[in-house]
């Protein structure tokens, strides 16, 4: 039986994974084209003087076009000697004359994808300085600040591949400016990683729901929604731009791969790179202590094997806090320890990352609830909706499974111990379902649930609630399973004839896909508030 499965899952990647890339592919050429368009057809919207913006400088009005690189840049071989105090950057390396169509062209794809946070991005991979206190600003550590909220890995694998196509590719190919290749590589980034998380994705849910099922039919038609709503999600334009969360899904759900085919040893890694690609790869440590927990409650197996296990998860779970850790660390040295020290490092109580979240942007429990921000609020009920829901139904499944000896109980006693029940039985065989949507809320599934709750309970509460479709769309494989859910439920149209026909998609996705892939998209290069 394993050996037939092993060949079966060999045929269905050969089947599917051509297919993956051209939907993937064209999906993304659709989205950029209709992102630029959308930036030249509709006027910029001025979100304010306050908001960080990244220059291309393929303006001519605006700066030198054929200087390829400025100083104190990353591309500037001498940036860690460059004075930070000049008012202006001399230019270190001439570009080629880039010609009018290709300057246009590359402003013309390039420049949407430079808005809100991805301008934070491109500029912490272009000024290594901006993490480090201005002596000489008005604020001194303004910039400083506001760039720790940001994690490294992401703006240092930007600087790295810009480097490496300047080194492997022509000029003539290239943008004609530094600032524009960090964009384009950011891109191409973006891309691969999408690519890398939804395979991964779909690899976990096979591997997940090939223990409740043996229907290859039911496997199939799962694979294909995963695919769709992976592709479509409601921060699919967070994904194309020069964010962060198409790397850190990829370091995630890569992670929880590697967990569920059995190599936990090879997941830590992805999973520490993630932590130090966005802060909310924490709650993967989480996710490693209901699974010690569970690993621990396992009766069948000896206490020696139960202790080692459950002492390796925590491991894990300290392991992949660490970057956390050592980038606040890095911050608190730089703003509180350097040659200037910043007065209110005195009055500094807990995490110095909490600390800029909260100066600069007032992010804290219930700070954002504030009638002004109902239009938010109702932004993001739709993902807390699905996400509160996909708990729920686990709950639901999971509780209506529960032994006769646990019925009798009284609800206090029994609710108390149907939580041990329920993390017990997540390590055990999953029995086998008819129904191909409680192969989405298997025992097997407690975690990954708990996690999309705790992901939609922080962004109800603490984080600014519009990024709740980002933070949990990239963080939770369970959001998914939650949606392809809603569409297992109307599947199927039942003829008068009493045959079943084509299964079908739930209107109500479908229109929530919609509305958020397009509007979204308008409103974002165009600084409208979607963030």
């Amino acid at each position: 039986m394993t050996m037939v499965r092993s060949q079966d899952t060999y045929l269905l990647w050969i089947s599917i994974l051509p297919k993956i890339l051209l939907t993937v592919t064209l999906l993304r050429f659709i989205l950029i084209t209709f992102m630029a368009v959308s930036d030249v057809v509709i006027k910029d919207h001025n979100p304010g003087d306050d908001v960080f913006r990244f220059d291309l400088r393929l303006d001519t009005k605006h700066g030198d076009i054929n200087c390829f690189c400025l100083e104190g840049l990353a591309c500037d071989p001498s940036w860690k000697s460059w004075d930070r105090n000049k008012e202006s950057r001399g230019c270190v390396e001439k570009g080629k004359t880039a010609s009018k169509n290709n300057q246009l062209l590359a402003n013309f794809f390039l420049q949407p994808m430079t808005k809100w946070d991805s301008a934070r991005f491109l500029a912490l991979a272009a000024d290594p300085w901006i993490r480090h206190p201005c002596a000489e600003c008005d604020d001194p550590f303004l910039r400083s600040e506001q760039a720790h909220a940001f994690f490294p890995l992401f703006p240092l694998m930007i600087r790295s591949f810009a480097s490496t196509l300047k080194q492997i590719l022509p000029s003539c190919l290239l943008p004609p400016t530094f600032e524009a290749v960090l964009v384009l590589s950011a891109f191409l980034i973006n891309i691969f990683s999408f690519i890398i998380a939804l395979l991964c994705l779909i690899a976990l849910t096979l591997n997940l729901i090939r223990k409740s099922t043996q229907e290859q039919s039911d496997e199939l038609f799962i694979v294909g929604r995963i695919v769709t709503l992976f592709c479509l999600n409601p921060a699919t334009i967070f994904y194309c731009v020069s964010y962060s969360e198409a790397v850190f899904a990829m370091y995630t759900f890569g992670g929880y791969c590697l967990y569920s085919l059995g190599y936990s040893y090879l997941a830590v890694l992805p999973w520490v790179a993630a932590s130090y690609t966005r802060s909310n790869g924490c709650f993967v440590s989480v996710w490693l202590i209901i699974q010690g927990l569970a690993a621990c409650l396992q009766k069948h197996c000896s206490f020696q094997k139960r202790l080692l296990v459950t002492l390796w998860h925590l491991a894990m779970a300290i392991l992949v806090i660490v970057p956390l850790f050592i980038h606040d660390q890095r911050g608190y040295r730089l703003n509180c320890q350097g040659e200037i020290i910043n007065a209110d490092c005195e009055n500094l109580t807990g995490s110095f990352y909490n600390y800029v979240q909260r100066k600069h942007w007032n992010v804290g429990f219930l700070h954002y609830f504030q009638l002004k921000q109902i239009p938010n609020f109702l932004l993001a009920a739709p993902i807390l909706i699905y996400s509160g829901s996909g708990a729920w139904n686990w709950i639901r499944i999971s509780w209506r499974k529960q032994p006769e000896a646990l019925r009798l109980q009284c609800w206090k006693s029994r609710l108390f111990n149907w939580a041990f029940w329920a993390l017990q039985q997540s390590k055990m065989q999953d029995e086998i379902v008819r129904s191909p949507a409680d192969t989405l809320f298997t025992p097997a599934m407690l975690a990954d649930y708990a996690i999309l709750a705790m992901a939609a309970l922080l962004g109800f509460t603490t984080a600014h609630v519009q990024i709740s479709s980002r933070l949990i769309c990239s963080t939770s494989p369970a959001i998914y399973w939650q949606l392809a859910r809603s569409c297992l439920s109307n599947k199927r149209n039942v003829t008068k004839e009493g045959e079943k026909s084509e299964r079908l998609w739930n209107p109500t996705v479908v229109i929530y896909l919609g509305i958020y892939v397009v509007v979204g998209t308008i409103m974002h290069v165009n600084f409208l508030p979607w963030t």
